[in-house]
């Protein structure tokens, strides 16, 4: 469609016709064409030229056709002043001609190019239309009438001028310096330069020039030519543009990696990781662009395959600034355990395993590197800490340490070496006579709490209603002692250690049921704490305990039970009654309609045994008549009422047991 520069018959677009069928169905002049030859004289020149691009060649066949159409152009001669005044149209028409007579670029005398383009951007300058520098501009970028040493091209695909290291990089021509056969002046250069970069706006070869080409898709060796060349000139990007480069990195499968996998990347596909053998690894195709991947783009890295290899190679290594190779071997392991979890797999866990790399305090307090088969034990409590070094190997490091090690232990699959799993026994007890005083037992409200949390999680406590009031009674008969400071100790005792008998500060709760209720004796100096982290995990072993299962190894606890229990130890004498809210909130079951809902066997037995009893009614009926004065639970089970009544009333509420749980030793008072 052709935009004149003012609507043409009350339309913005028209589609510019050269020729049309008469009434005697013979091709002529379109009246369209007559019209605004007439009344568009100043514009009828790019009509002509936008219509010859689709009937030129038709015209060139037809003489008689074009010489009708030179009429028209002769009678409206002077009024366009092709005569009497340059035109830059006049010129473009010129160029059009020249390049189609010239398509494969190589001009006889190029000069005459150059001379047109200074006569166009010379047209420009004096009437200064901007419709006019408009456009040539969108002409320039639609048509190949640009002449390069690489022949004809676009204005949009290319650059006026590039830095070198750009310029054997990028495929687009380069318009400056100009070609040596121009012949080109200090003023002509001017003004060919202000030819190109005001009125066509060509660029120069930058940031942008690279990105273009990457937009390409080219092959493993430019694509690794074209990243070379932002790593040399990221850091004359300005500062907005930085931000765009990082886009279009994460935006664009811009990123191949070998000649043989022709599949591209995005940057969050990649991954920066030195000597890992592992799939889309950028560090292996580009060793020397780290700047600019990891610290320009912003590519993921690890350095675990460095680790692994230092880690591999350690007992060979040699310590360099008096830094002990115990301390060195401790940072190797947590530098390992940052990224083990994602990237584990492609690592040989049995290398490490093998490796004298583990830290281990032995019997004689000496601390040795050892392999993971050598014995030791890892210390997963703060209070290991001093009290089983030298009566067991055990790992030379702190808590801290411990906890960053975890994903590393986890992996390598050392958690059965944790203390607290491999204690053969605890031992509570209490200095006598350390009890102040005699406490009232918990409010009401807190032990109905706890009772809805056993029934809830199902507690093998509250299987039968006798178990549900069992319990009841013992948490409604549950006292919470303070005793003196240091009235609390703890022995312990390794399983395969003679001799390892340690007292240990790790209990700060210790408890004792009764027929009279459950004691709890808490130390006042460690009350608080006890009462937020200690008891209610003693607490949520108690609920869970299986009163008929005689081994009690393993007692799994809902991860949640903990700190409900928590909530209700810690809410506030004045607001009681928010713990009910709380556990309604939380979809904790309640108990009172629990035990009135008729749905559960043992509270409506009768009308369950009358539903069941309704089908061999029905079918009864059938076949004897009805019977509508006799009691059909009598009639239709008699016999079998006691087998019925045993089947509900031993019928389990259990459910799946959660699969997310906390698992505590069977002597464990943590």
């Amino acid at each position: 469609m052709f935009r004149p520069k003012q609507p043409f018959e009350g339309k913005e677009e028209i589609e510019a016709r050269l020729t049309e069928i008469n009434h005697d169905g013979l091709t002529a002049i379109s009246s369209q064409c007559i019209s605004f030859a007439r009344d568009r004289p100043d514009d009828f020149m790019n009509y002509l030229r936008h219509a010859w691009k689709q009937e030129g060649p038709t015209l060139r066949k037809d003489e008689d056709l074009l010489n009708a159409l030179q009429k028209v152009e002769l009678s409206l001669g002077d009024d366009i002043g092709l005569v009497h005044d340059d035109d830059g149209m006049f010129y473009i028409d010129l160029l059009a001609a020249l390049k189609s007579g010239n398509e494969s670029g190589a001009v006889e005398f190029p000069r005459r190019v150059l001379e047109l383009y200074l006569r166009i951007q010379a047209a420009c300058d004096i009437k200064g239309e901007d419709a006019l520098k408009q456009m040539t501009r969108e002409w320039f970028k639609d048509d190949p009438v640009l002449l390069t040493e690489k022949g004809w091209h676009r204005s949009s695909e290319c650059y006026v001028e590039a830095p070198e290291y750009l310029s054997n990089v990028i495929t687009g021509p380069i318009l400056l310096p100009s070609p040596k056969s121009w012949d080109v002046s200090s003023f002509e250069l001017a003004a060919l330069e202000k030819f190109y970069r005001e009125t066509l706006q060509v660029d120069d070869g930058s940031l942008d020039a690279v990105l273009k080409e990457l937009d390409k898709k080219p092959d493993f060796h430019h694509s690794k030519q074209l990243y070379g060349v932002l790593n040399e000139i990221w850091t004359k990007i300005s500062r907005d543009d930085l931000p765009r480069l990082r886009e279009y990195f994460k935006a664009n499968q811009c990123i191949i990696l070998s000649e043989d996998d022709t599949e591209r990347y995005t940057l969050g596909d990649c991954i920066w990781a030195p000597k890992l053998d592992c799939p889309k690894n950028a560090s292996k195709s580009f060793p020397e662009l780290q700047t600019l991947f990891v610290s320009v783009l912003g590519m993921k890295k690890t350095n675990i395959g460095l680790v692994y290899h230092k880690i591999v190679n350690f007992i060979r290594s040699v310590s360099i600034f008096g830094e002990p190779r115990e301390q060195k071997a401790r940072r190797l392991l947590v530098a390992l355990s940052q990224d083990v979890e994602d990237y584990g797999s492609y690592i040989d866990k049995e290398k490490i395993l093998e490796s004298d790399i583990f830290p281990v305090v032995e019997r004689g307090k000496h601390v040795m590197l050892r392999p993971a088969s050598a014995d030791f034990y890892i210390m997963d409590r703060e209070a290991f800490q001093t009290e089983f070094r030298g009566k067991v190997p055990v790992l030379d490091i702190d808590h801290t340490t411990f906890w960053l090690l975890q994903p590393f232990f986890n992996w390598a699959g050392l958690q059965g070496r944790y203390l607290m799993s491999n204690i053969g026994s605890i031992r509570n007890a209490f200095v006598p006579g350390s009890v102040t005083e005699t406490p009232a037992y918990i409010h009401p409200m807190r032990a109905k709490g706890l009772l809805r949390l056993a029934v809830h999680y199902r507690s093998p406590q509250t299987r039968t209603a006798s178990g549900r009031e069992s319990l009841a009674r013992t948490l409604g008969k549950t006292r919470i002692h303070h005793l003196k400071d240091h009235s609390l100790f703890t022995t312990l005792k390794m399983k395969d250690f003679e001799g390892s008998h340690v007292a240990s500060p790790l209990s700060e709760v210790y408890t004792c049921q009764n027929d009279d209720g459950l004691e709890i004796y808490l130390e006042k100096k460690s009350a608080e704490v006890a009462t937020a982290v200690q008891l209610p995990l003693v607490l949520a072993r108690f609920l869970m305990e299986d009163p008929n299962d005689e081994s009690r190894s393993e007692m799994p606890v809902d991860a949640m039970l903990p700190g409900l229990i928590r909530t209700i130890l810690r809410t506030n004498n004045h607001s009681l009654r928010s713990i009910k809210r709380i556990l309604d909130e939380e979809g904790i079951v309640d108990v009172d309609k629990l035990e009135n809902s008729p749905y559960i066997p043992a509270n409506g037995a009768g009308e369950l045994l009358e539903l069941l009893a309704m089908g061999k009614g029905a079918q009864r009926s059938r076949d004897h008549g009805s019977r509508t004065n006799q009691d059909p639970k009598v009639t239709e089970v008699h016999g079998h009422e006691d087998d019925l009544t045993r089947e509900f009333g031993s019928l389990s509420l259990q459910r799946n047991t959660d699969t997310t749980v906390t698992v505590w030793g069977s002597d464990s008072t943590k």
